[in-house]
């Protein structure tokens, strides 16, 4: 039951982030960092209880306080959402593509925690520059979406998606991948807003 809920949560986020992410920044942006914060306490949550993913309440309570935490952080401090928003992406994207060319889980780890550093670096000292957050967030929305299809049809289970350890062979997750990040790209284009992407954050670094 655990695993049903949370594709259910990747979906959601999957979706706003993939066709919404540049539009609706500031919320999705929350949104998805409520959905890392889950991940990120259900992990915490349940190692230092001695729990596994999602199997007691230790990894529960973490998932609601790594969930609220990361959700506000994210809506309120422009940088923390830059760093949520464009690493998360980016651990996920370097993971799946070490994956993808047979590497194991630790090295398949240690690929998206430097693609995740990457980003976040250039996103920042970038500014966010539009089509940067387009291309990411649409890349990364599709990565929920099939993650969390994943989990709702059995293909894998919630321990196997934090630890990076996906099935192989099953090439038409990443055909589908491809075809959802292409079409948020294109959506979230055609509906670009005007001003800088740091504009809306209340406390957004100033121009020296």
């Amino acid at each position: 039951m655990s695993d049903v809920w949370l594709g259910i949560l990747a979906l959601l986020a999957g979706l706003l982030l993939c066709f919404r992410g540049g539009v609706a920044l500031r919320l999705v942006i929350a949104f998805w960092g409520a959905f890392v914060g889950f991940s990120v306490g259900a992990s915490i949550g349940g190692a230092v209880a001695g729990e596994a993913w999602l199997d007691g309440p230790g990894s529960w309570i973490g998932t609601v306080v790594g969930a609220l935490v990361f959700a506000w952080l994210a809506y309120a401090f422009y940088a923390f959402a830059v760093v949520v928003a464009v690493g998360s992406v980016g651990y996920w994207l370097g993971t799946w593509a070490a994956l993808a060319v047979g590497a194991t889980p630790g090295t398949a780890a240690v690929v998206g925690i430097g693609t995740a550093a990457l980003l976040a670096v250039i996103a920042l000292v970038a500014r966010v520059p539009y089509l940067l957050l387009v291309l990411v967030s649409a890349a990364g929305g599709a990565s929920a979406i099939v993650s969390g299809a994943m989990l709702l049809v059995g293909v894998a289970d919630g321990a196997a998606m934090s630890s990076g350890d996906l099935p192989a062979g099953q090439w038409w997750w990443s055909a589908v991948w491809f075809v959802l990040a292409v079409a948020g790209i294109i959506i979230q284009l055609r509906r670009r807003p005007a001003g800088e992407t740091s504009a809306g954050w209340r406390r957004a670094p100033r121009r020296t």
